[in-house]
């Protein structure tokens, strides 16, 4: 998502820091996204990073869209 995580299309790489969240902005579906991977491009997580780290990432995440 790059440094500023604004996204790159070419990449599949959507831009965190908008109001669209194609799989959804809950906190839920954030970890859920993190966890599991989406559509062959952004990567599932579960196994590689422990769920504690997993949580913290999807809180981060959350935030950069504007969520509290």
């Amino acid at each position: 998502h790059g440094e500023a995580a604004k996204g790159n299309p070419e990449m599949g790489a959507p831009n965190l820091t908008d109001p669209i969240w194609l799989y959804g902005s809950s906190p839920e579906q954030v970890v859920a996204t993190v966890t599991n991977g989406r559509k062959g491009v952004m990567p599932a997580w579960d196994g590689r990073l422990d769920q504690a780290t997993i949580k913290s990432l999807a809180v981060y995440v959350h935030g950069l869209g504007g969520g509290r």
